[in-house]
C-alpha cells in the first residue's frame, strides 16, 4: 500500500524531478518543527529509496540536469538531513529546497503511473481549477 506522502511525491515525479520543497506539501495544515519535518521525511523517503522507486541527487549534471548520488541509502538520507538543516553550505541562498532532488526510477515510474490511474489527486486539490490536471501540475 502506498501512503499519501509517497503518492504526492510520485505525482510530482511523473512530471519532473522533485525538489525538497515538495516534501513540505506532506505537512499541509501543520507547522512542523525542523526536527519533526526531517524525521517524518526520512521515514517516508527511506522505503522509496530502498525499494528502488526513487533516487536522490542534485542538479549538477551538464545543463543543470539531475545527477543521482552514487552513495548508500543511509548516506543519501544523511545528506538530505544535512541539507535541511541549512546555512552550512557555501552555495546556499537561504533556500534549502534546491540542494537535494528526487527522481523516479523506471520501476518507480510504473508504480507512480498505477497510483495516478487510481487517484490522480492525492492531495484533494482539483487541479483543473488551476489550469492543469497533469501529474505534478498542482505542486
Amino acid at each position: 500500500m502506498v501512503g499519501a506522502f509517497s503518492r504526492m511525491l510520485f505525482m510530482e515525479g511523473l512530471s519532473d524531478w522533485v525538489m525538497l520543497a515538495a516534501l513540505r506539501m506532506g505537512f499541509i495544515g501543520e507547522d512542523p518543527s525542523e526536527d519533526r519535518f526531517v524525521a517524518k521525511s526520512r521515514a517516508a523517503l527511506e522505503p522509496l529509496l530502498r525499494d528502488g522507486l526513487m533516487v536522490m541527487g542534485d542538479l549538477t549534471a551538464p545543463g543543470g540536469r539531475f545527477h543521482a548520488w552514487d552513495v548508500s541509502v543511509e548516506e543519501c538520507l544523511d545528506r538530505f538531513e544535512w541539507e535541511c538543516r541549512d546555512d552550512h553550505t557555501p552555495h546556499k541562498t537561504g533556500d534549502w529546497s534546491w540542494g537535494t532532488w528526487l527522481c523516479l526510477t523506471p520501476k518507480g515510474e510504473v508504480v507512480a503511473e498505477e497510483c495516478y490511474a487510481s487517484d490522480p489527486d492525492p492531495l484533494g486539490i482539483d487541479a483543473s481549477r488551476y489550469g492543469g490536471a497533469v501529474p505534478g501540475g498542482v505542486l
